[in-house]
């Protein structure tokens, strides 16, 4: 792990994406994990407002792309933007953003999780592959990302850099299904309240239950409701046409928002998962709340909390929140470890084939040039070679000898092209992406052979067979001090000695 660590440290500013500009992936998020949930509800931001707070964000980060991530347990901000832009900058104006108005609460800057170049990378693919979630290997996750993709999309705040990035991550996260057993039998959050109820012997064919909110999350519990046998559900909503809905799917019953608030029937069991920006529950609602003798189970499962701090210490109510749902994550891990390393595989292989890709379309354009440049230099000095020595042989050695260059330059130039590569997958500390290309040219031609050479100058033979000097007219080819052999050149065609240099 350590290994890792300072292995996508040091690629964090080589992670190009897309153009000539040397884009960088970062990651900011908070999760449940983290152990501050009063941040993680500050930083989620309700569907509705998103449009216009995702659009004004965006531009007061600085960045060039944005993907915003909000689930139950976490929220993650994805970004696209130069390397001269560091993820601490951008998580320093992610709290001027969201504390305009001051702290209202204690936390740290560092409880907000950052993530630079691979390291973001093999977060997100990490996350998306339900490998940092309470319930490991739940697929939810992969549908809300896809979601937050999408709506980055429709929003005008996610293009060419980040969209093929979190395509990627996505098709990561189908591998990883495809390919362990994480996703086998009951995983996902809803599965975890099913558990915990079932623990407390919460669920039978009497136990009443009301279901607040109509989004996936709802959905998945009165699925696992119904296969407990389940019978009284009722569904709560303050648009009662999608309550009723859900009723008629489920054969359960309907209420309005403000009638349950109002007047709350008899209940074992009330599991909320809404997108309200305050607790819906409050002070008031907990004094009307009436059930059995042991209380009634409120199991919250909104980002920001639906209940109020009341429901924690009530000898009315138990409340089962995400927070303590946790503690059944490690047994969770426990179980599908085996899985969990087959799946870190699969995503650490993604990470370096994605990053190896990006970094070839980059530096592609300055290779293609390099040839060109090199190709151009080698001919020209062929055909004076050609000129000065081998004037009286036919056409046809000279096209060889020109076939020859040609080929030797494309191998160089691709050797060249997958040094660079390596280089930058590999890490190398805090040097630019033209740092990187000098060192790995230094590696191919590590004689430091010249492109070109004023007239006098010698040109070294990377391999140390010779050098060529430069004069007005003609080219002297002479032994290299390090050679130990006479230099000869050969006629391609006849494969005989066409002129020997003798010892100096």
């Amino acid at each position: 792990m350590k290994d890792q660590a300072v292995k996508d440290q040091a690629t964090s500013k080589i992670t190009p994406i897309h153009g000539s500009r040397n884009t960088v992936i970062r990651a900011i998020g908070v999760s449940v994990n983290d152990g501050n949930m009063q941040l993680l509800e500050r930083l989620t931001i309700a569907p509705e407002e998103r449009a216009v707070q995702l659009a004004e964000l965006k531009g007061r980060l600085g960045v060039e792309e944005l993907l915003y991530l909000a689930t139950c347990n976490r929220v993650e901000f994805i970004v696209a933007t130069d390397e001269d832009l560091t993820a601490s900058d951008v998580r320093n104006r992610l709290l001027d953003f969201f504390f305009s108005k001051g702290r209202d609460f204690d936390f740290q800057p560092t409880d907000l999780k950052t993530a630079n170049g691979a390291a973001a990378m093999r977060h997100v693919f990490r996350v998306v592959s339900a490998l940092e979630s309470l319930v490991v290997g739940e697929t939810q996750i992969t549908g809300q990302f896809k979601n937050a993709l999408q709506e980055g999309i429709e929003l005008g705040i996610i293009g060419a850099r980040l969209e093929p990035f979190a395509t990627e991550a996505l098709m990561v996260a189908r591998q990883v299904r495809n390919e362990t057993e994480l996703g086998r039998g009951s995983v996902s959050m809803a599965s975890l309240v099913m558990s915990e109820l079932e623990e407390k012997d919460a669920l039978d064919s009497t136990t009443r239950v009301a279901l607040v909110g109509s989004g996936e999350m709802t959905v998945k519990v009165a699925t696992y409701l119904k296969k407990f046998n389940v019978q009284n559900i009722m569904f709560v909503n303050r648009t009662i046409s999608k309550a009723q809905a859900l009723a008629e799917r489920f054969n359960g019953t309907t209420i309005c928002m403000e009638g349950f608030l109002a007047a709350p029937p008899e209940l074992d069991v009330i599991v909320s998962a809404t997108s309200a920006p305050e607790p819906l529950f409050d002070v008031a609602f907990h004094e009307r709340l009436h059930g059995t003798k042991s209380g009634v189970y409120c199991v919250d499962l909104a980002i920001p909390r639906d209940f109020d701090e009341v429901f924690k210490d009530s000898f009315k109510a138990t409340l089962i929140d995400i927070t303590s749902l946790q503690s059944r994550k490690d047994t969770n891990l426990h179980k599908k470890f085996r899985e969990v390393d087959k799946a870190r595989e699969i995503v650490d292989g993604a990470v370096s084939k994605f990053q190896r890709a990006h970094i070839e379309r980059t530096i592609r354009p300055a290779l293609k040039e390099s040839y060109q440049q090199s190709m151009e230099f080698a001919l020209k000095t062929c055909n004076k070679m050609l000129d000065a020595h081998l004037a009286d042989y036919p056409s046809e050695v000279g096209a060889h000898i020109e076939t020859l260059i040609r080929k030797v330059v494309g191998f160089s130039s691709a050797q060249f092209g997958h040094a660079v590569s390596a280089h930058l997958c590999q890490g190398g500390g805090e040097h630019t992406l033209t740092e990187m290309c000098e060192e790995a040219k230094r590696e191919c031609f590590p004689e430091g052979q010249p492109e070109t050479a004023e007239q006098g100058e010698r040109l070294q033979c990377p391999m140390g067979h010779g050098s060529i000097e430069k004069s007005a007219g003609r080219e002297d080819v002479a032994k290299a001090d390090t050679a130990k052999e006479d230099v000869v050149i050969e006629d391609p065609v006849k494969k005989c000695p066409v002129k020997k240099v003798a010892n100096a």
